[in-house]
């Protein structure tokens, strides 16, 4: 909505670009949010039903999708940061707590991450999982940073 307010009247492409882009990622976070709730249904269902431990790929479902989630909020910290030259003074404030609320969601995510990853022990794939996660957060916490820095 501050892009929106921001653009006002006026046609500036890059602005109307960060709208549509901001708009579909919206509906990507939504799809995660479904899809959380499914596998991580499927993963407690196999979890009671199994007393040998988790299934490996639920685990590994489970875990991805919190990961490709956390990218996601990631993208959306990015599109308010590389939007905040545009947009007018009185809204970045408002920019700025919506990356705030992203960051949160996406560390809420990453400590599902550490949490599940711990059922993938012994794969390169768990150890690459870490990785990226190590990533994201990294890259999420020094665009929070420069975005709470931003005049």
């Amino acid at each position: 909505m501050a892009l929106r307010k921001s653009a006002g009247g006026e046609q500036d492409p890059e602005l109307a670009g960060r709208i549509a882009e901001t708009e579909a990622l919206l509906a990507v976070i939504k799809a995660h949010a479904d899809n959380d709730m499914k596998t991580f249904g499927a993963f407690i269902e196999d979890s009671a039903s199994s007393s040998s431990g988790h299934d490996p790929q639920l685990s590994l479902d489970v875990t991805l999708g919190s990961l490709a989630a956390a990218r996601s909020c990631l993208k959306g910290i990015e599109l308010a940061a590389a939007a905040m030259p545009r947009v007018k003074k009185t809204l970045k404030c408002d920019v700025t707590s919506c990356a705030l609320m992203l960051h949160a969601s996406l560390s809420a995510l990453l400590i599902n991450v550490d949490a599940d990853a711990g059922n993938l022990s012994g794969s390169r794939q768990g150890a690459r999982v870490m990785g990226d996660r190590a990533e994201i957060q990294r890259a999420a916490d020094d665009l929070l940073a420069s975005l709470r820095v931003t005049p």
